[in-house]
């Protein structure tokens, strides 16, 4: 590849950057870079609007199994090391930055792969705060310790960073719902 990595898309080693899990990086210099993802040429559906994504490294001491919609958490935002558990975030329980959402499974503790930082997403709820229970157009704020987001209910939560808007609901018939979301969270990126 020539030229400037800033001018061209991420390369994704599987197609869909949601299957990507990387020991190294298989493109060199990409790292917290953002592309967006359209067509299915990707293997993902990106609906109406183009999909965003961000080259991370998963943080290594991960050992939560991450699904999709689960919030990604910086935890060292000069090396674009993301984490799934909010305890090893920027910010800590009470205020963990959020990085974006990611798509499956992937990437595995300690591997390179992309989260999702924009457009519309999978989002996760609890049933006491689900999307069942709000109403289209509900502002989120940062996520739950079981890295689900929530829909503020007090005005102890209004001065919580927003990190995307509720844009379908989901009946809430088990422990976690999944609704689509419309992320909203401030890039870190080169």
């Amino acid at each position: 590849m020539t030229g400037s990595l800033s001018q061209f898309g991420a390369f994704i080693a599987t197609g869909n950057p949601f299957t990507v899990s990387e020991g190294t990086p298989f493109a060199q210099g990409q790292l917290g870079k953002v592309t967006p993802i359209g067509g299915n040429t990707t293997g993902v559906d990106p609906g109406l609007a183009p999909k965003v994504v961000q080259f991370i490294k998963r943080y290594a001491s991960d050992t939560t199994t991450m699904v999709a919609g689960d919030a990604a958490y910086w935890q060292d935002m000069d090396n674009f090391v993301v984490t799934g558990e909010i305890a090893n975030a920027v910010g800590g329980t009470t205020a963990g930055l959020v990085a974006g959402v990611f798509g499956s499974a992937s990437p595995s503790a300690a591997s390179y792969g992309f989260v999702q930082v924009a457009g519309v997403a999978p989002g996760r709820f609890a049933d006491s705060t689900s999307a069942a229970a709000a109403k289209v157009g509900s502002r989120l704020v940062f996520v739950n310790a079981a890295n689900e987001f929530v829909v503020p209910a007090t005005n102890a939560s209004a001065n919580l960073p927003t990190v995307g808007v509720l844009i379908s609901t989901a009946a809430a018939t088990g422990t976690h719902v999944s609704a689509e979301i419309l992320l909203a969270v401030p890039r870190h990126s080169w």
